[in-house]
Parts: structure tokens; C-alpha cells; sequence
């Protein structure tokens, strides 16, 4: 995910091939040279401007702003047998796009958009053998604000918590008596919020879509309590090409979801020491409450793949014979794992799809 000054887990743009030629590490192949005219417009047909746009397989990830009309033009080099391209806007941190000054102006203008509409998440086009111009158009859907207020199970409120909605790149916070307003929610959708505690436990909360029709409080929300009485470590393996040209976030961590899909840890993988086909999770163990969790690629962000792993728990999907990798913690216990991130990553995308 590229990042930018002020929108940290903002949308990004790659090209994605078939999950074939994911497992097969299509980036060895013959290339050709393609265009995309990406659209951005809102629901309603209206064009926006001066959006940029991005994707990531040619290694120069070529970026386009939108002109008057809603059209963006890329160009760049994708794999002779890629069978599909994905194309997102993303928050405008990139210095092809101007000055210093104007990237922060541009910046800033991006962040005011994310809270104004909800954009799909990676938009694709599928592509026929020996296509070099295709078409996407990106939509951008209105939105609504969520606000309330988070306590703990003592009532006390609980500031400098972070939170996200599912697919937004929009970010709210609680302040110092715990209350938040969270702009960029899907209007008239059923949406989850996620809520970042200290120590990178993440609480899903579902919003219905009854409740997303205009802006909304949804009062007091209390979060549980749990005793961290396991331990956890784990090695990260595949981190090869999958990784620089395909969600390219995703080798910086992991995420564990309990199999009730009730809550979240995530960590971020050691600094990278150059090149590297495995990485420790971290150097000491993480300390979690004991039970069954399955297991997706990347620092969690709200992206499709960890969403998509959430909801299956949620809704008591059988994964046992899926692929995802699945670990039991057990109190007072260590528990080491090696988790292969593209497997996981195939897995879920297999077994439970994104949409």
C-alpha cells in the first residue's frame, strides 16, 4: 500500500493477475506494454477531478490524475499473461504528481474526498490474450458519519483508540472522553467498524444497514476485557516476487482473527535486513488470551483479504479443510509457527473469496 502524509492505510492500486498465475510467480514472464483509461466518477455519473490514480505491477507503478472529465490515462509494462487488471485511487503522496507543496495540497484534498465518498476497492477488468488498452471505472459512493462513545468494562472512557470501517481509507479516532466521529462509512450498507486498541488488539463491530442511511450515533460501546495468559511467535515465509507486485503490504505482518471472528491481533514482521525469504514476526512472543485463530497476511488495515477472513469467522464458516492457517493457543503455553503469507493469502482468497 503506498503510503502519504496524512492518510496512512489509504487506498492503493495494483494489477492483479489470476490466482494461477499468483502461485506460479508469473512476474518471470514476458511482458507487454498496456493502457488504461480509468474513470472516476460518483454514483450518479457526476466525473471528479484531479483524483490520482495508481497500479502497481510495472515497476515504475505508473499514477495519473484525473482531468476535468473524470479520465485518468496509465501506461506501463504487465505480465504477457495477466488475465485481469485492478486499478484504485490512492492518497496522492507521490512526487510525480508534483511539488512538495502540491502533493500536500493534493494530499489534503484526498483526505476531504475519502470522507466524502466510499470508493470500490480494487475495480477490475478482465483481459483477453494480447489486449494492450482497456477500460475501468471506479465509483465513488456517498457516504454517511458513525459516531458514539467507547468505554471500558469499568465505564471509564477510553481515548487515542484508532478506528476504521471495512474498505474505507478514511480514519477517526476517540478523543479524551472517548467519544469519535468517523467519517468515509458506505451510505445505506451494512459496514463493520473496526476499533485498534493499545497493544494491536482490533474489536469488529457490525454496524447494520439500518443504520448507516444518514449520519448516526451509535451511543455507548463497551469493549471486553481478556486475560493475555498465551504466547505466540511465528515466522513469515514467502516473501518473494507475490509480495512487490501484489498487495505488496501484506509481507509486513500478520493477522490473527479468533475463529468466533470476535476479535483481532495484528503485529508488524522485524525490519526487513535486506533481501530476505523468511522474517521473524517479531523478536519477543506476543501475549494473547487462549483459543483457536486463523491466520491472514499483513498488518491490519480493513483490507479485503482480513475482512473477508472476519466475516467467514463471524458467520461460523467451516475452514477447517481450507488452507488458512489455523493456530491453537493454549494458557501459559508458546506456541511457534512458520506461516507461509502467499499460501494464506491463495487460501482465503480460494475458500471464502473478496469482494
Amino acid at each position: 500500500m503506498r503510503s502519504n502524509p496524512i492518510i496512512g492505510h489509504g487506498l492503493s492500486a495494483f494489477v492483479a493477475l489470476s490466482s494461477s498465475l499468483l502461485a506460479q510467480g508469473a512476474c518471470a514472464q514476458t511482458t507487454r506494454h498496456i493502457t488504461v483509461n480509468a474513470t472516476v466518477q460518483t454514483s450518479t455519473g457526476q466525473p471528479l477531478e484531479n483524483v490520482p490514480v495508481m497500479f502497481l505491477e510495472p515497476s515504475d507503478r505508473p499514477v495519473a490524475k484525473t482531468n476535468a472529465q473524470g479520465l485518468a490515462t496509465l501506461q506501463g509494462d504487465i505480465t504477457q499473461s495477466a488475465s485481469e487488471i485492478t486499478v484504485d485511487v490512492f492518497g496522492g503522496g507521490d512526487d510525480r504528481l508534483g511539488s512538495f507543496s502540491e502533493q500536500l495540497t493534493l494530499t489534503r484534498s484526498m483526505k476531504t474526498l475519502f470522507e466524502q465518498y466510499w470508493f470500490d476497492s480494487y475495480t477490475s477488468v478482465s483481459l483477453v490474450a494480447g489486449q494492450t488498452e482497456c477500460s475501468v471505472t471506479i465509483t465513488a459512493w456517498p457516504t454517511v458519519q458513525v459516531s458514539g462513545t467507547i468505554v471500558n468494562q469499568e465505564n471509564e472512557p477510553m481515548p487515542e483508540l484508532l478506528l476504521k470501517a471495512d474498505f474505507s481509507a478514511a480514519l477517526g479516532g476517540t478523543n479524551a472522553v472517548g467519544v469519535f466521529t468517523l467519517a468515509g462509512v458506505r451510505q445505506g450498507t451494512e459496514t463493520q467498524l473496526f476499533i485498534l486498541r493499545h497493544g494491536f488488539s482490533v474489536i469488529p463491530i457490525r454496524v447494520p444497514a439500518s443504520q448507516t442511511q444518514s449520519n448516526t450515533n451509535l451511543g455507548q460501546i463497551t469493549l471486553p476485557t481478556f486475560a493475555t495468559t498465551a504466547q505466540f511467535r511465528a515466522t513469515l515465509t514467502n516473501l518473494g516476487p507475490w509480495g512487490q507486485t501484489q498487495e505488496s503490504r501484506l509481507v509486513g505482518g500478520l493477522t490473527l482473527v479468533a475463529a468466533d471472528g470476535s476479535i483481532l491481533f495484528t503485529e508488524l514482521a522485524a525490519p526487513f535486513g535486506g533481501p530476505q525469504t523468511s522474517r521473524r514476526l517479531r523478536t519477543d512472543p506476543l501475549s494473547l488470551p487462549p483459543g483457536d485463530y486463523y491466520i491472514a497476511p499483513g498488518f491490519f488495515a480493513a483490507g479485503r483479504v482480513q475482512v473477508a477472513l472476519v466475516r467467514a469467522c463471524e458467520q461460523g464458516m467451516d475452514l477447517t479443510a481450507t488452507g488458512i492457517p489455523k493456530v491453537t493457543l493454549v494458557e501459559g503455553q508458546t506456541v511457534d509457527a512458520t506461516v507461509d503469507l502467499l499460501a494464506a493469502y491463495n487460501a482465503i482468497r480460494e475458500h471464502i473469496g473478496f469482494e
